[in-house]
């Protein structure tokens, strides 16, 4: 499980095996997770257990680092 990057408590990470898949993140803080595809448009898949301003904030840190969260599930998936 390469973790991409912590940020205010919030972990961002993707799962090996997921390479099948769209290129995507994964986040989880205490009891909330959620997954959000990164191509193209930023997609949330599901944001559970989060409140509202939590969901704002991860969608902000998704948005400015978008670029090296893409960056290392290429580095990693095209290996």
């Amino acid at each position: 499980m390469p973790k991409i990057l912590e940020k205010n408590g919030f972990t961002f990470y993707f799962f090996a095996a997921d390479c099948q898949e769209r290129p995507h993140i994964h986040i989880k803080k205490g009891e909330g997770k959620g997954k959000i595809w990164i191509e193209s448009n930023l997609e949330v898949f599901f944001l559970k257990g989060f409140k509202v301003k939590e969901k704002r904030e991860i969608m902000s840190l998704v948005r400015k680092h978008i670029s090296h969260l893409k960056e290392q599930w290429y580095a990693y998936c095209n290996n």
